[in-house]
Order: C-alpha cells, then structure tokens, then sequence
C-alpha cells in the first residue's frame, strides 16, 4: 500500500513538474517570439529631436532629445563606469543580460506584496525599457525586458551596451545621459568628475526626482554615500578616499548659473505632439511649429522667477513657513499661461518656477482650488438664470459655516476673501462681486443651487469635477490654470468661448511631410454665456482694476488707462494666489502656491504675489498696445453706474462704470437702475444700500439672526424689490 502511495505520488509531481517545465517553455517561446519583433537598431539610433519654431520662425527649442552630451565608452572614465555598476548592476560583465540572483530576491518581495515593489533590472534591461519605451509596471512588460535583453547581450558587447546606456538614461532637471548631467550639476567634463559626483549620479539614476541635488541636496547626498559604500566594498575606493568623498559637501551649479530654458513650452509642446500625432510618423529631425512667442515665453519665465525671488527675500516667511525639518525649505511655485480669445492658441505657457527643480506642470497638469478667482463664474451662472434676475440685492454679512461648508462645520464664515474690512448689509448682487465679498457669493449660489454652476461650467469646459457643495461658489474644487484661462475667454469675447486650447499650428515630419493636428470643427468656437451676462461680469472687472490698489502696478506697466478686465483670487485658507485677466485679444492666468498646500502667510496673496506677475507678462504680451474696454472715456458720469449702489452714477460719485466698460443697455432689465445713485445723491440715504458695520461687531452677527427671525420660512434673502 505505501509503495502504491509512493509510486502515485511520484506519478504525480512528475506529472506537475512536466506541466510547469512545458508551461515555462511556451512563456518562454512567446516572450523570445515577441522579443524577436523590436528593431535592435534603434538601440544606436539616438534621437536627435525635432525643433520647435514659435510664431515668428524663431527656434524655441527641440524636442524629444532635450539637453543630451553623446559619449563614447573609451571617453567614460573607469571611476564612472566603476560607480554605476556598483551601484546599479554588480554583476553587469559577468551575466548575459539577466541577475538570476536579483530575480529571486525582487520575485519573493513582490510575492509578499501581491504587486510590483521591487524590480531587479540589470543595465541592459534598463536599455531596453529606455530605447523601447516599456514603461507598464506589470509582468507582461518584465518578462518582454529580460527577453529583449538577452536578445541585446547576443548582438552587442558590454562596451557598447554601456555606452549606449549611459547616453540614453534620464538624470532630472531634463539632463539625459550622464555627459550632459555632469554638465548640468557640476559643470565640469565626464572625465573631471571626481569620486563623490561620480556616485552622486550613479546614485540619482533609480530615481532622478527624488535624488536630484538640485530638489534635495540631503538626499542626493545620502545616495551618493549609498554608491561611495558600494564602490569601497568592490575595492574601487580605499578607506581613506570613502571617508574623504563621503565628507565632501554637495557642490553644485549655483543657482543663478543654471540654464532657465523654455523647458516647460517645450514639454507641452512634446505632450501635445504626441497625443496629437499618429504613432507611424517619424518625427525624427522633423520640425514642430507652434504659436507661442519665444519672447513672451522669456519674459514670463523672467517675471515668475524674479517676483517670487524678490517676494522671499522680502518675507523669508514664504519658505520658512513651509519648511519641513525633514527636506529642504520649500519655496513658492508659479505658473502661467498666455492665450488668445477668439482662437485659442498659446502664446506662452510656464508649468513651474524652475524646470530644473520640479519638471510638474502646475499650468497643464495641476490641479488647485481658485479661490474668489472663481468667483467670475459664479456670478455668471447666476445672472444668466432668468428666474434670479429679479433678486437683485443680497446679504452682506456673516454667514453660518453649514450654508458654505468650506473651513468646518461651526461658526461662521467671515469675509476672508473681500477687498473689504466691513460687512455692508443689504448690497446690490453686481457691488457684491465688485468688492469679491464671499459671502454674498455663497448665498447668491444657494439661491440658483450648484447644478447652475456646474452647468456652466460644463458650457465652460472646466473639466475638472466640481463638488456638489456650497463651497464650489467659491472656489474651493481644485482646477487647472488652462481651465479658467480658457474659462475667462469667454468674458472678453463677449460669451463665446475660444476653441480648444493649443500651441502646436502643424508639424513636419523627418520626410518633410506637412501634418495638421486638429481638425476644422475642433477650431469652432460657440457661444457659452449670453452677451450681456458676458458683458456685465466683465465690465464689474474692468472697474476693479481702476480701483486704487491696482494703480502703482498698472501705471508703472503703462497700463493705467488701459481699460483691462481682472480678477485676484485666494483660495481658502491663503494656500493658492490667482490672477486672471487680460484685454481683448489676450487673456493671462497666473498661479502662486506652495506645492506642499501650506497657507502663504501674506494678506490678499492673489494681489500681492499673483498680480506683480500677471502685470509683468501682459506688459511684455501687449507690447504697449492694449485693446481694453475704455473705448468711451470720455463719456459723461451720468451715463455710468456708480459702484457703490449700481444705480446711475451722479456727479458725487467718484468711482463709477462709465459706458465704454458697461452699457446700461447691457444690464438685465430686472437689474437696470431707475434713479441717479442715492448713496451720493443729494439725499444721500438709499432704501437698497445698508449703512456699513465693522466684522465680527455684534451689530454685525445681528445680521444672521435677523435674517433667521425675519424669514423662518420664505426666502431668507429678503424682498427682492427696491
């Protein structure tokens, strides 16, 4: 019996062992099969890009191959080849493309892990992934890697696999290949790089953003001692030159030495070129031709750069704030993007501060919450909802936190983003947006509910979700700069929003071949808001820039009478500064914030940081030629409306929309004033306008209680009659 036991057991586990050696034969055949199909030649076709014109023919740039220095592997120094193998691939020139050893260990850890943790890819397997693009974290992808390395060990040597290694690697701050990042870091030839900077770039290959010394000289420095331990233990390094490179500080290029190209433009370019253009089309020594201005794009990188520079240096609270013990301070990041209202097309685009820093792009890719910079929106969403144009007026005065839910669920929420130090009663809706009283936003956008607002923002195409919370009236659902600079076209044009954003007009291909990347209908622009809610939103935001706080910058611009249209933005809690706006041909957002989300501890940061900015690049943008909407300055007072009580401006009303910025024919009937104003007028005293009480006065939070008391079950907003 046990014997029959034995022989049934032993029938068994050869039966399965047969199963498995067959299986892991077919697995392999597939793979070798599927190895066999990629054209080993593109391991030594480097690209070497496409160039990028912008609108007048001048070269932006290149795409694809960004900062390369091609070497030859006789030019490599053996301390460089020394700590790269060390650090990467122990065992590079004795395997023939695969660790088995390595293999084992990442195949037992990522068990465990029921996913892809750890990897085990020699040099030549991260070749392959490089030159063939096999990004995918899965085991389709890990197994075709070992396969087409082995394949690559077969059809090249080690010499020239490593070569083509170390140019075809990626080391941060857009350096590709290690003769362009010693270049870059430390400004020096491969062959004059000492022990500590060869292991400083053998050691920011696994993971060039998180070790660049650039972003973190504490980790760049705790991986380079990482790579110097591993070149000791292979005899590379004695004792003494360890310890020796082990103490050396971090030197790198100084700041203001580094190359401030137009890397993030380029990078857009790059993204839109590839999402737009087939796979099948060589764009190898093609050229890309785009509708940005190279000098614009200058300029903005100079504007952001140098006003956030000047802002730390005058409140180092900026970075001390946000400094964690654990990293490097954290300094405040910019973007901004330059579009044209009636087609689209970008004449600038600026993802970030310092491409060489942090290669994210805040002006495509990020996603923040725009604050009272939203606030444009909201009340176009309301003024265009018929059934609403007959609430004229709304409250002025603190609200109770559960209506906003925005900041908890308790208390009240104050003013925190209104140019203003007082709450104002009972207020015209248009004064309300005029002072960016918050607020009132909340409750004006509880009167039409948030589907109103998403609606229009679906017409908008803000395609970045909105919370169905009360809070999305200001601003609190995070969007991307090319959303509402896309968004706020539609003001200047009247209603209509311009055509899908893009910066790319064509390209042509290595052969020469013309391709267009959209198709006619996708330039077709269509109307989102009716014309005169257009009209009145943005005629509210001309009048703010003629306030006094905008003047100096303005002026000094030589944009003082300009008539432009913007809008500052906050979003809660201070974290995010926005600035939006522009005149009638162009249209510039521009974004502040700390990529950690830390609040920046400056009052009105849309004005003070954002603003500077914006001034900056729509100077350079406009070159001394604005189309505004003060096309009718010299039109009587009479024929304006007074900002205080949107009714017809008198002779006592000093700050006034005179009718080159909004028409009364413009306003709504519901809204259209009867009278001349009767906050200045001769009986100085209106019906519609509350007398002014500071904040958090307890005449103030009367406000709230009255209004609960005075409207248990109606409409807690009061008449809607003057």
């Amino acid at each position: 019996m046990l014997a029959k036991i034995v022989r049934i057991s032993l029938f068994v586990g050869c039966t399965l062992a047969a199963v498995v050696v067959a299986g892991a034969l077919l697995v392999g055949y597939r793979y070798h099969q599927k190895a066999k199909k990629f054209d080993l030649t593109a391991v030594n076709r480097l690209d070497v890009g496409s160039a990028v014109t912008d609108a007048e023919g001048r070269e932006i740039g290149r795409i694809y191959i960004q900062d390369r220095v091609l070497l030859d592997y006789d030019e490599i120094p053996q301390l460089v080849i020394d700590a790269i193998v060390a650090t990467e691939d122990a065992r590079f020139f004795e395997h023939n493309g695969m660790d088995f050893r390595g293999i084992l260990r990442s195949a037992w850890v990522n068990l465990r892990a029921g996913e892809i943790r750890q990897g085990a890819s020699t040099i030549t397997q991260q070749l392959a992934r490089h030159v063939f693009h096999l990004r995918s974290r899965t085991y389709d992808r890990k197994l075709t890697e070992v396969f087409l390395a082995k394949r690559m060990e077969r059809a090249f040597s080690k010499a020239e696999i490593f070569e083509h290694y170390v140019n075809h690697i990626y080391l941060g701050s857009g350096f590709y290949g290690i003769g362009a990042a010693a270049e870059g870091y430390f400004g020096k030839e491969v062959n004059e790089l000492n022990a500590a900077e060869a292991a400083t770039l053998a050691g920011i290959i696994k993971s060039p953003s998180r070790f660049c010394p650039f972003v973190d000289p504490a980790k760049a420095v705790e991986v380079r001692n990482l790579s110097l331990g591993r070149l000791r233990a292979t005899g590379a390094l004695a004792d003494e030159e360890y310890t020796a490179a082990c103490l050396q500080p971090m030197d790198v290029v100084d700041e203001e030495l580094r190359d401030d190209g137009p890397f993030f433009a380029l990078e857009a370019t790059r993204r839109e070129v590839n999402r737009r253009l087939p796979d099948r089309v060589d764009m190898n020594q093609g050229t890309v031709f785009t509708s940005m201005d190279a000098l614009l794009i200058e300029a903005s990188i100079r504007a952001i750069q140098s006003r956030l520079d000047r802002a730390e240096a005058r409140h180092p609270e900026l970075t001390a704030s946000a400094t964690d013990q654990s990293g490097p301070p954290a300094r405040l990041e910019g973007a901004a993007i330059v579009i044209e209202n009636e087609t689209g097309r970008i004449l600038a685009a600026i993802g970030g501060r310092d491409y060489r820093t942090s290669s994210f792009d805040y002006a495509f890719k990020g996603r923040r919450p725009a604050g009272t910079a939203f606030l444009p929106l909201t009340y176009a969403a309301y003024l265009q909802t018929a059934d609403h144009h007959a609430r004229a007026f709304v409250l002025d005065a603190p609200l109770d936190n559960r209506q906003a839910m925005i900041g908890g669920t308790v208390g009240t929420l104050g003013e925190w983003g209104t140019l203003s130090t007082r709450f104002e009663g009972r207020v015209p809706v248009l004064h309300a947006f005029y002072q960016c009283k918050t607020g009132a936003a909340i409750r004006v956008g509880n009167r039409m509910g948030v589907s109103a607002l998403v609606d229009l923002a679906k017409e908008l195409r803000v395609e970045s979700p909105l919370r169905s919370y009360p809070s999305s009236f200001v601003g609190a659902s995070p969007v991307r700069l090319i959303e509402l600079a896309r968004a706020y076209t539609a003001l200047a044009n009247d209603g209509v929003i311009c055509p899908v954003p893009r910066a790319v007009d064509r390209v042509e291909d290595g052969a020469g071949e013309v391709h267009r990347l959209y198709g006619l209908s996708e330039l077709v622009s269509h109307r989102a808001l009716d014309r005169q809610t257009a009209a009145l939103v943005r005629g509210v935001m001309v009048a703010r820039m003629q306030q006094p706080a905008f003047n100096a910058t303005l002026d000094e611009h030589g944009l003082g009478a300009a008539g432009l249209a913007g809008q500052p933005g906050s979003s809660y809690g201070g974290k995010d500064a926005w600035f939006i706006g522009g005149d009638r041909r162009l249209t510039c957002a521009v974004w502040v914030g700390h990529i950690q989300g830390q609040s920046i501890p400056v009052d009105n940061p849309g004005y003070h940081l954002a603003f500077p900015i914006w001034a900056d690049i729509m100077s350079a943008a406009l070159e001394d030629n604005p189309e505004g909407w003060n096309s009718n300055e010299q039109s009587p007072v009479r024929d304006g409306l007074c900002t205080a009580s949107f009714q017809l401006a008198g002779p006592d009303c000093h700050h006034a929309l005179h009718s080159g910025v909004i028409r009364i024919e413009d306003v709504p009937a519901e809204l259209r004033p009867a009278s001349v104003c009767r906050v200045h007028g001769p009986e100085r005293a209106s019906p519609s306008v509350a007398s002014a009480v500071p904040i958090h006065s307890p005449e103030s939070r009367g406000f709230v209680r009255a209004e609960r008391e005075r409207f248990p079950a109606g409409d807690p907003y009061g008449p809607t009659e003057r």
